[in-house]
């Protein structure tokens, strides 16, 4: 029963009692219970969403951020994929070809879900030199957030033709897109700087203040990395470059505690294949089950925390919680896996295939 409906029924229980009959729906009383009880409804329902806003447990949105910003905590915004591409020709240059800055590029229509939508910029203008065949220049995409990010080969197209230059490509793929920070994931870093309180000088104090950083989505500190008076913190992100190491070991190196030697690096990737079988259930499409499987192993990969270790049970639990799967066996990693305290285990490549019947 509705909330308008249980408050109307209960007037009217109440009316019964009282005059010894049910109002009519037509009547005065009748019209004004309706009214009544539709007001009372959405007065109840501003209630709960108030109840809910309350808390950072529950809060979402804007109300989120506001408990947020009373630690001091802000939302991530989402960063613009940067990388590299190479414009190419097929012989060598008998002169220097000038390639400016503002150069438009986008991928073919026919390479995957990245069309003529996607806009990458050069951000420097570059030289291909006389004698020489290729040259590599800095992008940047246009649109934020992961949507920016290729695999190799995908950026083909030139938007801005340069005379003299054949072809673009990107030779590596690019990945330093990040969309902004969704709610569960400030949530849980609101929620941390509760359970880890900052003193100025403990692990939670380097911790939370290296996790501020946009593109950072994994850090670890590491107290005494080098002897007594070091720390060293190891972060991991698709923002994190050799630049954004710098400024956060120049910034954080202004507030922390006099006499310690402070070191900021980036976390090591360690490849991970990971293969799983399943088992559908009755009445669904193993090409449908698979592919949320698929998903939700790329989700749990990319949500692994510097150090910490790949366990095969929370693995297969990720895949049995998928709609539709009966059973599953993992294949590979064939045991579970620790990384190093500087290393994070990184998808290199998911296979989902049907288990055998037996």
């Amino acid at each position: 029963m509705t909330d308008y409906a249980n408050f109307l029924e209960q007037m009217q229980q109440s009316y019964e009692q009282l005059a010894g009959m049910r109002a009519d729906d037509a009547s005065d009383v009748g019209i004004r219970f309706k009214i009544l009880a539709e007001q009372l409804s959405k007065i109840k329902e501003e209630l709960e969403f108030a109840k809910q806003q309350s808390f950072p447990q529950t809060a979402t949105g804007e109300n989120l951020e506001t408990h947020a910003l009373e630690r001091g905590i802000f939302r991530k915004k989402a960063t613009y994929a940067k990388g590299t591409v190479r414009f190419s020709r097929e012989s060598a240059a008998s002169e220097d070809i000038l390639i400016p800055q503002g150069v438009f590029l986008t991928c073919s229509q026919t390479e995957g879900n990245h069309g003529t939508d996607i806009r990458f910029v050069t951000t420097n203008e570059v030289t291909l030199r006389q004698g020489q065949t290729s040259v590599d220049a800095p992008v940047e995409c246009q649109t934020e957030g992961s949507r920016g990010n290729l695999a190799a080969g995908i950026l083909n197209v030139m938007i801005t033709p340069v005379q003299g230059i054949t072809a673009v490509s990107n030779p590596e793929p690019i990945l330093s897109g990040e969309d902004a920070e969704s709610d569960e994931m400030l949530r849980q870093r609101l929620l941390d700087s509760y359970r880890m309180v900052t003193n100025g000088t403990n692990t939670a104090f380097y911790y939370n203040k290296a996790m501020s950083y946009e593109g950072v989505s994994s850090v670890k500190v590491l107290p005494r990395v080098n002897g007594v008076g070091t720390v060293g913190i190891v972060v991991y992100g698709p923002g994190v470059d050799e630049d954004l190491l710098a400024r956060m070991k120049e910034e954080i190196g202004q507030i922390k505690e006099i006499n310690v030697e402070l070191t900021v690096e980036q976390a090591t990737e360690k490849q991970m294949e990971v293969s799983v079988e399943i088992a559908v259930s009755d009445g669904y499409s193993y090409e449908d089950v698979s592919a949320v499987c698929k998903k939700a192993v790329e989700e749990y990969m990319k949500a692994q925390k510097i150090g910490k270790a790949l366990y095969l049970a929370l693995l297969m639990r990720e895949v049995l919680n998928c709609e539709g799967v009966a059973n599953c066996r993992v294949k590979l990693p064939q045991a579970d896996v620790y990384p190093l305290e500087k290393e994070i285990l990184v998808l290199s490549e998911c296979t989902v295939s049907q288990m055998e019947r037996q």
